[in-house]
């Protein structure tokens, strides 16, 4: 199963746990974003949060998101240094 297909059955788990940890926009990037994803590929989420959070707000969100779904994926913050190709290429979830 491609990595957008498990994205959308996993949507609405991601958001509940994003939205429950302050988060107010979740997008997704890379492979995903793109549309060029594959089986291969793990869902990969950028996080707006109303301030800047801590490295171990991510590591918890990152932690809950990978419980709720039963897979891999990749959190990063929009406020994060260097982040703004990242950014520029996210999809709204």
């Amino acid at each position: 199963m491609r990595a957008s297909e498990r994205l959308a059955k996993h949507r609405n788990d991601i958001l509940r746990v994003a939205y429950a940890h302050g988060v107010t926009f979740v997008a997704v990037f890379g492979a995903i974003a793109r549309g060029d994803d594959t089986d291969h590929d793990i869902i990969e989420l950028v996080v707006t949060y109303p301030a800047t959070p801590s490295l171990e707000e991510i590591v918890e969100l990152e932690k809950q998101i990978v419980e709720a779904i039963g897979e891999p994926a990749d959190v990063i913050s929009s406020d994060a240094h260097g982040m703004e190709e990242i950014v520029r290429e996210a999809r709204p979830l």
